[in-house]
């Protein structure tokens, strides 16, 4: 299945379940169904992406690709995703923000596959993933903000200044308002700086609740963990959220919503 077909089904359906169970192919057996094999082949997506980067063929289509690819093989892998509440996006028009929990890397990576089937975004990342081998020549070249995330004030300057720049161009906002990632959500450490930027945008929110720690936190490289199979792969989108002074209310929303969907998936 293409990305093109897997849109489709994501609007007719509203929603996405891996089905069947994957078959044991070759470098499972090579690697001992070892995470090696994975990593290898996450560098392989990034290095076919920094190639076309450099080719000048690198556009939205071209992300999309990639991110689809990265869930085939994260399905092959062992793994199963479950998406749902897609039927939410399909009915919101124009830019919004969307405002993640933030487990792993695996967010990241897929959900511009499901995102960019709808529209556009620019996405809030750490600065030092621009720094990774391939991956960084990559965002490099795709809608992003960039935050140290070492000063609070300045990253919260840095996105509501560039944040509001692209919503008022038609383009989408993702970001994930935690300190930093964590298998357990807690609401004091999830901050208001998605509704903030929605509400001087004057554009809905559209909370994102998902549930990635099929991959772990790595101990040397947080981005490099372990997997483990036996763990489902969740997103759920929720309804939008229009602000009309009541940012406060729609903030609490948001967190009930993420808070809601994890407990439903335990």
């Amino acid at each position: 299945m293409n990305v093109e077909t897997f849109w489709k089904l994501l609007r007719e359906n509203g929603c996405y379940e891996t089905s069947g169970i994957p078959k044991k192919h070759l470098p499972d057996y090579l690697f001992a169904r070892t995470d090696t094999y994975f990593y290898i082949k996450l560098l392989y997506r990034f290095f076919v992406g920094y190639l076309d980067v450099c080719r000048g063929r690198y556009d939205r289509g071209t992300s999309a690709a990639i991110s689809h690819e990265i869930m085939n093989d994260i399905e092959l892998y062992g793994g199963r995703i479950v998406i749902s509440g897609y039927d939410n996006l399909s009915r919101t028009k124009g830019a919004v923000v969307y405002v993640c929990n933030h487990m792993s890397l695996i967010e990241t990576m897929l959900l511009p596959c499901m995102v960019l089937g709808r529209d556009n975004f620019a996405i809030v990342l750490k600065d030092s993933l621009l720094k990774y081998p391939f991956l960084g020549t990559i965002l490099h070249n795709v809608s992003c903000i960039s935050v140290g995330r070492r000063s609070a004030r300045d990253d919260f300057k840095v996105v509501m200044t560039e944040g509001v720049k692209f919503l008022r161009n038609g383009q989408s906002v993702l970001l994930f308002p935690q300190a930093t990632r964590n298998a357990v959500f807690e609401p004091g450490n999830f901050n208001t700086m998605g509704v903030k930027l929605a509400e001087r945008a004057g554009v809905p929110v559209i909370p994102v609740a998902l549930k990635t720690d099929f991959q772990r936190i790595g101990k040397i490289f947080r981005d490099i963990g372990p997997m483990d199979r036996s763990k489902v792969i969740y997103f759920k989108f929720g309804a939008p959220f229009t602000i009309n002074g009541n940012a406060r209310e729609v903030h609490g929303n948001v967190v009930r919503f993420i808070q809601e969907s994890l407990q439903s998936w335990m």
